[in-house]
């Protein structure tokens, strides 16, 4: 081809038709021009298709070309994208029963507890009533892993008094055994969630005689046994308080307390606790009138109670 002959090859084009320009690389200004006119009978973007067909390689560009519009794609993995996930209202109905669930769960457990409330101030001395009603509390469903480790981990305190035991050696492994001395008995004991893993065992001794109550104040660091699906604890006791707020630590590692504990029930109300059996470990909670049973309900205001048995100061980790 001969320079500066660009304009013939239009005229060659118009005589000759299109069998000459089929093997050239690109495509000719005569082309480029066809293909913009018979865009225009077709109602497509020009601008677009101009561009397109400038930046793309012909096979590509000939494949839009085909495909007036290529939004149908696109609309199409969207549609699939969208499809991956539940419909609203399958979620809002999901949420709907789960609140129901809780919500019957909650009026059950209320329930239970009047009830028990109720037999613990009869004092028919019948032990039975009290394990019937426990025994029902035992029944509900309670997620005892994840409201267990939000309670221990959280950082607001929450207090709990123990309402019933089922033994005197129950007692005496939560708590520091000194109500077994002579003219002393056991007023009230608490157990104290101080958040971060923190945790105390509160206990109120009176002395027979012109003698103030005692409290006495264990504490130490609670964790989740590994492998237990949060219905086993251990908790390291590495200090004391004694009746005269002086406080007595561990010191060496060796001299830690460890007070392992089974968590047959739990919730914000109230705390089944029980001691683990050495002996036989496929007995049940309740077996031999429950001795191993701690259970703990909900305290409110333990200033409150302090100030009743004269105890009245809380001590703080901080």
């Amino acid at each position: 081809m001969k320079r500066g002959n660009l304009g013939s090859i239009d005229d060659e084009d118009t005589d000759s038709g299109s069998a000459k320009t089929t093997n050239a690389p690109r495509r000719s200004t005569r082309q480029q021009r066809k293909v913009k006119s018979s865009r225009k009978k077709k109602g497509g973007n020009d601008s677009k298709s101009i561009s397109t067909a400038s930046a793309m390689s012909p096979d590509l560009a000939n494949f839009l070309e085909k495909s007036s519009d290529g939004t149908s794609v696109e609309v199409e993995v969207v549609q699939n994208k969208k499809s991956r996930r539940p419909p609203k209202s399958e979620r809002r109905q999901t949420q709907s029963v789960l609140k129901v669930i809780d919500e019957e769960r909650s009026a059950t457990i209320k329930v239970v507890l009047d009830k028990l409330q109720e037999v613990l101030g009869e004092q028919t001395g019948d032990v039975r009533d009290i394990l019937t009603v426990v025994e029902e509390l035992l029944e509900i469903p309670s997620d005892n892993n994840s409201d267990l480790r939000g309670l221990l981990s959280g950082r607001d305190r929450s207090d709990y008094r123990l309402a019933w035991v089922g033994s005197d050696d129950a007692i005496c492994h939560v708590g520091t055994g000194l109500h077994k001395v002579p003219l002393a008995r056991m007023q009230e004991v608490f157990m104290n969630f101080l958040g971060r893993n923190k945790i105390e065992i509160l206990e109120i001794v009176s002395i027979f005689g012109p003698f103030p109550n005692v409290k006495n104040v264990l504490q130490g660091t609670a964790s989740i046994m590994s492998g237990s699906g949060g219905s086993e604890v251990q908790i390291v006791m590495d200090s004391m308080y004694d009746g005269t707020g002086k406080e007595i630590m561990a010191g060496k590692k060796d001299n830690n307390r460890m007070v392992d504990l089974e968590i047959a029930f739990f919730d914000e109300r109230a705390i089944v606790v029980v001691m683990p059996n050495d002996d036989n470990n496929d007995a049940k909670v309740l077996d031999d009138d429950g001795k191993r049973v701690l259970l703990f309900v909900k305290e409110d205001d333990l200033d409150e109670k302090l100030e009743l048995f004269r105890v009245n100061e809380i001590i703080d980790l901080d």
